[in-house]
């Protein structure tokens, strides 16, 4: 339960342990923190893959030298994508639910009350550090 006292608004424990909850489960488990964690994911391997697919290619004895050529261009254009399933970046998200939710418990809050009726703060990740 959220107390208020005067113009300071006390937060319990219970009800502080609750809120981080539901903070880090729209950080790591929303469809939208799904979708930003397959592009994050995709963003950390994409120099990787490409590295190895180029120092790979001249080893492709099973490829012709014109389609080693069209393969090279692709990596060097980046018109190869990585893609990342949906699910792994969600079971990365699940991964990082527990710490993420001691990590904003354990953490100094200011909590911002909108007493207007005009929304102040609207995403599709509403979740803010």
């Amino acid at each position: 339960m959220v107390e208020l006292s005067g113009r300071s608004t006390i937060i319990g424990h219970k009800a502080k342990f609750e809120l981080a909850g539901y903070i880090a489960f729209l950080r790591s488990c929303s469809p939208t923190a799904k979708r930003l964690g397959q592009r994050m994911i995709a963003g950390a391997l994409e120099p990787v893959a490409y590295e190895i697919g180029l120092s790979n290619l001249d080893k492709a004895d099973y490829l012709s030298d014109e389609h080693k050529l069209a393969l090279r261009n692709a990596f060097e254009k980046r018109e190869i994508e990585i893609k990342i399933d949906r699910e792994f970046a969600h079971a990365q998200g699940m991964r990082a639910l527990i710490g993420m939710l001691y990590r904003y418990y354990c953490s100094h809050w200011l909590v911002l009350i909108n007493e207007t009726n005009i929304p102040f703060i609207t995403s599709d990740n509403p979740a803010i550090l």
